[in-house]
């Protein structure tokens, strides 16, 4: 083989390839560069190559992972800001390299395009992140409210703290909220915390109403009355109350406490009469009491309502009058109840529903009294005045006096 041969003979494949390798071409770009134009020339050149551009992409991807992350927790699609990100990379060593030895342009330019690329699919998704920044201090406001409105609850009424840890359990009270889902939690926020003040609400007027109870009670002792059973229902009711859950509940329990306490309550109004205009109207006795701040006025026999039309029980007040009255039936012809059309002369209007004070010119004198509801004169719930007696309460009454129907 000759001289020429061998030194015209590629060399082995193995060294073909190692120096196909981009990273060893670079590498030896680089060093040829450095050879060229002095070592530290080299390296400070190297260094400055799109440091500046270098930076806004660093700072340019810091931004958009802070708002990929609050994105994500906001639920609002972070796909093509995921892209951006992935797809700008900061440049290697060897990158760097082979900018330098072809002018420095091309680098540059690139850094800046994907910073402002990144720039703007960040802020592509801001306008969902400032309506997710609201929704959350709504979210927090009702929130906080609710939370406190609960651990007020649950003091005030140790009782109902097991209905309270299982309403906290299904609330959303602290972490971010997507916004996928803030209709939903505000909504579940708002009635819990309404739930919760309208029950304390209850509660407290419930609790006022109890004492007040209570003190009709003693009341009622100190005027010697007979209580029947109502020391064991206003003692049921309290603890009726403690272990209700709704504000339907405690409403449903102190009207039905009132009801039972009815009798007392109009027995001690009616044995103590207090300051103001006061007619007491007592069924059993079918008379008609009137008292001038606690001094009788007028006492007098009535009529009140039949059976299947008594007159209710109750402390009520005149609320209207008039003269002459037509009392017009509101049953029809043929009906037991039926009765003509029948004038009177003076009216006093102290129950809704149509019960009125008032005389009766078909019924006599003689026939007012104990035993009258039951007989042929007896009312439609009314209750009827002799003449005189009426005559009197028109001109004393005035719109606004207590009256107090006891049995």
């Amino acid at each position: 083989m000759s001289v020429s041969e061998c030194d015209s003979a590629p060399p082995p494949q193995l060294h073909r390839s190692r120096w196909r390798r981009p990273s060893h071409l670079a590498a030896a770009v680089v060093m040829a560069a450095l050879l060229v134009t002095g070592g530290s020339i080299g390296v400070h050149a190297l260094q400055g190559v799109g440091s500046r551009q270098e930076a806004q992409l660093t700072a340019a991807r810091s931004a958009a992972r802070s708002t990929l992350v609050e994105a994500t927790r906001a639920g609002v699609p972070t796909t093509a800001l995921r892209r951006a990100i992935s797809a700008a990379t900061l440049p290697t060593w060897s990158q760097t390299a082979v900018s330098l030895l072809l002018g420095g342009g091309s680098l540059p330019e690139r850094l800046s395009s994907d910073a402002a690329r990144l720039t703007a699919a960040a802020r592509s998704i801001q306008p969902a992140l400032d309506r997710w920044q609201q929704v959350m201090a709504s979210i927090r406001a009702v929130r906080a409210k609710a939370r406190a409105q609960l651990t007020a609850l649950a003091t005030e009424l140790p009782a109902l703290k097991p209905a309270v840890e299982e309403r906290e359990s299904r609330l959303s009270l602290q972490g971010a909220v997507p916004l996928a889902r803030e209709e939903t939690t505000l909504a579940t926020l708002t009635s819990a915390d309404t739930w919760a003040g309208e029950l304390a609400q209850t509660a407290k007027s419930a609790a006022a109403s109890l004492q007040q109870d209570r003190q009709l009670l003693a009341r009622a002792q100190t005027l010697a009355l007979p209580l029947g059973s109502a020391s064991a229902d206003i003692q049921q009711a309290d603890q009726q109350l403690a272990a209700a859950k709704s504000s339907a509940q405690v409403n449903s329990i102190v009207a039905n406490l009132a009801g039972q306490l009815l009798p007392l309550q109009v027995d001690v109004r009616a044995a103590d009469p207090g300051p103001g205009q006061v007619i007491v109207v007592r069924l059993a006795a079918q008379t008609l009491t009137a008292y001038q701040n606690g001094t009788q006025v007028l006492e007098t026999p009535v009529t009140t309502g039949r059976p299947g039309l008594r007159t209710p029980l109750g402390i009520d007040t005149i609320t209207w009058e008039q003269s002459p009255y037509l009392f017009i039936s509101p049953w029809p012809p043929g009906n037991v109840y039926y009765y003509p059309p029948s004038w009177v002369t003076w009216v006093l209007h102290f129950h809704s529903g149509g019960y009125f004070i008032h005389d009766a010119p078909w019924e006599p004198n003689s026939a007012y009294g104990p035993g009258s509801e039951n007989g042929p004169y007896s009312s439609h719930g009314c209750v009827q005045v002799p003449h005189a007696a009426m005559q009197f309460l028109w001109t004393w009454t005035k719109i606004g006096a207590t009256v107090v129907v006891a049995p």
